[in-house]
């Protein structure tokens, strides 16, 4: 909710608003930011997989960088 959206700068309102995410863009309820439900999900498929998924987790954040 909130507190991850101004963690992570995104304060789309579908992410931080039940209301607004329900009228305006007609889910259920405000959604999680898709970081979030990487961050709560690697260390279960990390486990079940019996390999770290960190080094292809960096990569993809190097890899969508804005370059400066």
């Amino acid at each position: 909710g909130v507190k991850f959206a101004a963690f992570c700068q995104d304060s789309n309102p579908i992410h931080t608003s039940p209301l607004l995410a329900k009228y305006a863009f007609g889910y259920e309820r405000d959604i999680a930011h898709g970081m979030w439900a990487v961050g709560r999900a690697m260390p279960a498929i990390e486990a079940r997989a019996g390999v770290s998924l960190t080094p292809v987790a960096e990569q993809h954040r190097t890899d969508q960088d804005p370059m400066t």
